[in-house]
């Protein structure tokens, strides 16, 4: 994706290209032949064969024969004679997906692009043909990495949430309805699919005696889920599920029926995570047991506070329990012992000795006092031994001020010799987040903190804050090296409209790059982009030289390749030492730190 062109909210989208995802060499060989093969749909979508089925519909690898042959899944419902269980149940649930997935709109959820209805008269719908793998195929029953793992949950947590936002409740949260994408720098993409089960609220198609239908996959099934009472809860125990399961291997309940897993459930996980895997730190094991707790009302409140605190607990160092260790603690990795040795450490005294002659200790006053032998009083001083003595003492006492006053002087007049010292610069601020409008889409925009992944057609606007005066400086360097040069697009600020020497973001004020009713379009140049955001107290020198790019004719592009060194020379000798800390909260990323009065991020942007 290249952020070069601005447009206007209002502008019609219809023209513009939808979300592809890549083709897979051994997709041809999973499909299998169905007697819809052939089979154009409203004129557009050619059925290529049958990707898999399931209780409600089957699913279908078509292609869009009128946007450059871009592949497609359709979804449709299960005839009658397919499945002997299709009843009006089944069709309405049909019906909630569709409406669940029109009201979504979450770059880690599929998005739903059309519906329709088949010849003989069934619905069906058209969905994103997402390139990857499930999440139980990438597990392949083995320990995953946790920094991995940490990854995923945030990107589930956030979209889980995200649905709740909208009233929809997934219901169906496992391993097989996650779809990962490995992009080309290795950094996975996380898409939740299946919501033939989900619960809507406030939905056209659904009655009070659906939602207490139970449904779902046993293992993944929350207990009051299990009771017909499915909640904003159950996804995030099912999120736990999940978690227990990468992180160690193994399900935390083994039941063969319903009454057996609630009984398992009553009594919490048999053996903790840590049982399994040792390297797992104390944090993220509170907060997987948290998770699974058999009161919803003692869960994670949302999935996306869930899926941020193991996403934070999971890389930290194993021995991590929230309290000062010992170096003995630190050689075990069971938090059962960690805490034991700690309360042990924690009740052992050293016996309190007698108290010996000359022995310091604390009076009742507060102060310390010395217990010394008594003896008897001395004998009386001559009057003139103490004249010569207070003498002494006051000759010494002018002796060392004069020396202190020399001395003084002296450091003065060094102090004097040299230049000034700068003052220090106070850390820079800043706190910013993205808009995402999906294309197409006439929902609110989304606004996310951090990294996002951008397909083609979505637009983009920034958000900036900062509780301090400077100079906001947007860099886009585009996935191409052209000439053994990179490409540079300026994004922000623009001359025309703010002055030379005068700030570009004010103190307590919010910035819109760019100002709406704007939005950044994407073009058709996939693969991950940087966007160096470079906060600064005073202004730059070389980014300054550059904002002549950004005008009509040339829409930011830095097209000069001495201009393209120099930025390139700024970022390389800057960014190791003016690199902040990063730390994403619900909506916005906060940025804190940097060198002399300037930080530098390089934001990630994958465009897909």
């Amino acid at each position: 994706m290249k952020m070069s062109k601005i447009s206007d909210d209002r502008a019609s989208r219809d023209t513009q290209p939808v979300p592809t995802f890549g083709t897979s060499p051994n997709l041809t060989a999973r499909l299998k032949q169905s007697h819809c093969d052939g089979l154009l749909l409203k004129d557009r979508y050619l059925i290529e064969g049958e990707l898999g089925r399931g209780g409600i519909g089957v699913v279908y690898l078509a292609r869009d024969v009128q946007l450059l042959q871009r592949r497609v899944v359709v979804k449709a419902l299960l005839q009658d004679s397919e499945d002997s269980t299709h009843t009006s149940w089944f069709k309405r649930k049909f019906e909630q997906e569709i409406e669940a997935l029109v009201r979504l709109d979450h770059p880690s959820i599929v998005g739903a692009l059309d519906s329709g209805a088949m010849p003989d008269g069934r619905l069906f719908f058209v969905m994103q043909f997402v390139e990857g793998v499930t999440l139980r195929s990438l597990a392949r029953g083995e320990l995953m990495d946790l920094a991995r793992v940490a990854g995923l949950l945030r990107q589930i947590g956030g979209a889980l949430s995200a649905a709740h936002d909208k009233g929809v409740v997934h219901r169906d949260l496992k391993p097989e309805n996650v779809m990962v994408q490995t992009l080309s720098d290795g950094e996975d993409l996380v898409k939740l699919i299946d919501f033939g089960i989900a619960s809507v609220k406030d939905s056209q198609f659904s009655t009070a005696a659906e939602r207490t239908k139970v449904a779902g996959a046993l293992p993944y099934m929350s207990p009051e889920q299990l009771r017909g009472q499915p909640e904003i809860a159950s996804d995030v125990w099912a999120m736990g599920v999940i978690t227990y399961e990468l992180v160690t291997g193994h399900l935390p309940f083994d039941a063969e029926t319903m009454v057996q897993l609630h009984e398992l459930q009553s009594k919490g996980p048999e053996r903790h995570p840590s049982a399994f895997r040792p390297d797992l730190p104390a944090r993220a094991e509170r907060a997987i047991l948290k998770s699974l707790s058999f009161d919803p009302r003692q869960r994670f409140a949302r999935a996306k506070d869930l899926g941020d605190e193991l996403s934070r607990a999971l890389i930290e160092p194993a021995t991590y329990s929230g309290q000062v260790e010992s170096a003995a603690q630190t050689t075990s990795y069971a938090p059962e012992t960690a805490r034991a040795t700690f309360k042990e450490a924690e009740s052992t005294s050293v016996p309190s000795a007698p108290t010996k002659v000359g022995q310091t200790k604390v009076g009742h006053s507060g102060a310390l006092q010395t217990d010394t032998p008594k003896t008897p009083k001395p004998s009386r001083i001559p009057g003139i031994l103490i004249a010569a003595i207070a003498v002494a003492i006051i000759v010494i006492v002018i002796l060392l001020a004069r020396q202190s006053i020399f001395t003084n002087r002296q450091t003065a007049g060094q102090q004097g010799q040299q230049s000034p010292q700068p003052p220090v610069a106070s850390p820079r601020l800043l706190n910013y987040s993205l808009k995402v409008l999906a294309k197409g889409s006439s929902q609110t925009p989304v606004e996310l903190p951090g990294k996002i992944i951008f397909t083609l057609g979505d637009k983009l606007r920034f958000s900036f804050s900062s509780p301090q005066d400077g100079y906001l400086y947007i860099i886009n360097e585009g996935p191409v090296i052209v000439n053994g040069l990179p490409q540079y697009n300026f994004l922000f600020p623009d001359p025309i409209e703010i002055a030379d020497n005068a700030p570009s973001l004010r103190a307590n004020q919010q910035l819109s790059v760019p100002k709406e009713p704007y939005w950044f379009d994407a073009d058709n140049q996939q693969g991950t982009e940087k966007h160096w955001l470079i906060w600064a107290e005073r202004p730059i020198v070389e980014l300054e030289a550059v904002k002549k790019w950004l005008n009509e004719k040339d829409g930011g592009e830095i097209k000069d390749a001495n201009d393209i060194r120099s930025v390139r020379e700024f970022l390389n000798q800057n960014y190791s030492a003016a690199r902040p800390v990063a730390e994403e909260g619900e909506h916005q990323t906060h940025l804190r730190g940097g060198k002399d009065g300037m930080l530098i991020y390089p934001m990630t942007v994958a465009h897909r």
